[in-house]
């Protein structure tokens, strides 16, 4: 889901070579001298700062489009993600009554934002998302998006230890009822246990085969099991210790098919 969702926007960011989001002034006018030719003065030099103004809003615009792309696929999100994002906000809320909605979703956001999405899209290449390997400009920007997402997360702004990244802050603020929506939807998911019953299906329901990947798939049935021989092995293990549902015959007779 996660490949589906960021793989054209990362390829995007990946194959632009205009893209460069960094932002210290000094680094900057070390690019513009070094690399381009530029010749200027100081740090302070006009153009210096019209190239961090360009940038700026390339990255507002792209980190937009990363944060819109990810709420549009909220509905799309594995249940059991959700359900802990819920879980999470509910205990928030019950540890912490004083504090306010949006500070509840901070908890959520640092689970969902910095476990799930924003390892994805600092290093894409390393959980096959894309292919390519970033070189040192294209992982900074890619880090920088993932940044700037964070804090979107957080309820954040940049401080005085990232003087550079504050230039985001105005943007941060405009995003603000965007991104609460999108926890809104993100937690909005049935319990656990109606999840599981809505879900349950006798295994006697279908007839199984071995693919040439060893994956148990069903037969004349458009569902799909997905399950590798060793998963299946540990299945039968812990249905014949704890006798559950008393399949474990069953669960034999696949095995050995």
């Amino acid at each position: 889901m996660i490949k589906s969702t960021l793989q054209p926007f990362l390829e995007k960011v990946l194959n632009d070579d205009s893209l460069n989001f960094e932002l210290d002034p000094n680094k900057v006018f070390n690019y513009l001298t070094n690399v381009l030719g530029q010749k200027l003065e100081s740090v302070f030099d006009a153009v210096v700062q019209k190239e961090i103004n360009t940038r700026v809003v390339k990255l507002m615009n792209y980190t937009e489009e990363c944060f819109q792309i990810i709420a549009d696929c909220v509905f799309n999100l594995p249940f059991v993600i959700r359900w802990v994002c819920r879980e999470i906000f509910e205990m928030g809320r019950k540890k912490f009554p004083h504090l306010d909605i949006s500070q509840i979703n901070c908890l959520v956001g640092s689970f969902v934002f910095l476990r799930f999405f924003n390892p994805a899209i600092c290093t894409p290449d390393s959980v096959n998302i894309v292919e390519m390997k970033s070189n040192a400009i294209q992982r900074n920007n890619l880090v920088m998006i993932a940044k700037v997402i964070q804090r979107l997360s957080n309820s954040s702004l940049f401080g005085d230890h990232e003087p550079t990244l504050k230039l985001m802050n105005d943007f941060l603020l405009s995003q603000s009822e965007k991104v609460q929506n999108f926890f809104r939807q993100l937690i909005n998911v049935e319990n656990l246990e109606e999840n599981m019953a809505s879900n349950t299906i006798s295994i006697e329901d279908f007839e199984v085969f071995c693919d040439e990947e060893n994956h148990i798939r069903p037969l004349n049935t458009a569902f799909f099991i997905p399950i590798t021989i060793n998963q299946l092995n540990s299945l039968h293990t812990i249905t014949t210790k704890h006798k559950i549902f008393g399949i474990e015959d069953r669960l034999k007779e696949l095995e050995q098919q």
